[in-house]
């Protein structure tokens, strides 16, 4: 007998990007660098040197390729900026640099017979600089070269220093984590609204992507997972065709002016599900309520994966890491995954502002997995929900 096909992917109706928040502007990246600058002082510092990645994008907007040439931007306790690029792609900085919205800052370009990292010494001794942080999230072989090139002048990690400008998300941030989650829910609830029997995996990606991509947001990914393929956390799309009464994980998100999303649900399509599946499903959804329950100022991130552990062990589905394979959720930002980690392993005290993805999960092995996320930020006396919890166990 023929399986039946749902609609391919051109068939998915387009639609029109809704209004949104606007990005971080020229002024709110000054101010972030002058907080910086006040931070650099205070620790002792006399600069900042950050690669390429999401601490330059916080503190200038710019983002740029990570590449085996040198290129940094340094920040110094004064204010001044000073960027460190390749002589053939100075030009190409200079437009964004010197742009009406643009950071400034004097550029340092090196050729390609010379050492850029003790051009970048020389430059900084000159300055009178005499203790300078490397961002840690920088290459070690950087850091090593730069740090020979800078002697005597100490060279030294402070994870600390982006860590109190980051981690507590402002208003404006607030508001694109929270656009970015509405438009993912949304996006994923208008895909599963059409599914059909037949469809594979590959399509239902492909629908969710374009559904992602259709509300506004860039950058969009999926795990879109069916059956015993919903049992490895990260597992990919293998061409499995939904049936009715298949169990369904889809895992996505995107970015919304870099700041991005991540969103999870799992159901069962078109069918009432097993008795030990919408078990494990309400222990899910039940270990997730403990945790948020949990997550408040002055409570570690430790604490709430233990809450979530221990509800889940409660509900009768194993003990430590035997069906709750993995953490219970990690920091988002301008990074899918950003520190803090709620693991039983990071004793960070939460703070007003964090924002986190929580997501437990229970999976059996070659059978199906469970996993429900929201992204949640710290209050004042709590943790608030940026959407809406998971509502149903069977969809379509």
């Amino acid at each position: 007998m023929a399986v039946p096909r749902g609609p391919p992917v051109d068939a998915m109706p387009s639609a029109v990007p809704q209004t949104d928040p606007i990005p971080i502007t020229s002024l709110e990246f000054e101010e972030r660098r002058g907080r910086l600058c006040e931070l650099l002082v205070a620790a002792g510092h006399q600069a900042l040197v950050l690669e390429p990645g999401a601490s330059m994008t916080y503190l200038t907007g710019i983002g740029w390729p990570v590449s085996e040439r040198f290129f940094a931007l340094v920040i110094l306790g004064d204010g001044t900026t000073q960027w460190i690029v390749p002589a053939f792609e100075s030009e190409r900085l200079a437009q964004r640099v010197g742009a009406e919205d643009g950071p400034g800052g004097e550029i340092l370009a090196w050729e390609e017979d010379a050492d850029p990292f003790e051009d970048l010494g020389r430059s900084l001794r000159a300055r009178g600089v005499e203790r300078v942080a490397f961002d840690p999230a920088g290459r070690v072989f950087a850091a090593y070269r730069l740090g020979w090139a800078l002697e005597p002048v100490p060279l030294v990690s402070d994870e600390p220093l982006l860590q109190e400008l980051r981690w507590r998300k402002d208003e404006h941030e607030l508001a694109l984590l929270r656009t970015a989650d509405a438009w993912t829910r949304e996006a994923l609830e208008e895909v599963v609204d059409t599914l059909a029997e037949g469809m594979t995996d590959t399509q239902i990606g492909q629908l969710v992507l374009r559904a992602l991509t259709d509300k506004g947001l860039s950058d969009p990914w999926v795990l879109p997972l069916l059956g015993p393929g919903s049992a490895e956390p990260h597992g990919s799309a293998q061409g499995h065709v939904l049936k009715r009464g298949e169990p369904v994980l889809i895992d996505s998100g995107g970015s919304l002016h870099g700041y991005r999303s991540d969103h999870t649900r799992s159901f069962v399509y078109a069918a009432d599900p097993s008795d030990e599946y919408q078990r494990a499903w309400d222990a899910v959804r039940e270990a997730q309520e403990c945790a948020l329950k949990e997550m408040a100022p002055g409570i570690t991130a430790a604490s709430a994966d233990r809450a979530a552990r221990d509800s889940i062990l409660e509900a009768g589905f194993g003990t430590g890491f035997e069906r709750f394979v993995h953490r219970l959720g990690h920091g988002i930002g301008l990074e899918n995954h950003e520190p803090p980690f709620l693991a039983g392993s990071d004793e960070t005290v939460l703070l007003p502002g964090m924002v986190f993805a929580v997501e437990p999960g229970i999976y059996l092995k070659d059978r199906w997995g469970i996993r429900l996320e929201d992204v949640v930020t710290i209050t004042s006396d709590g943790c608030e929900r940026l959407g809406v919890p998971a509502e149903t166990v069977r969809w379509g």
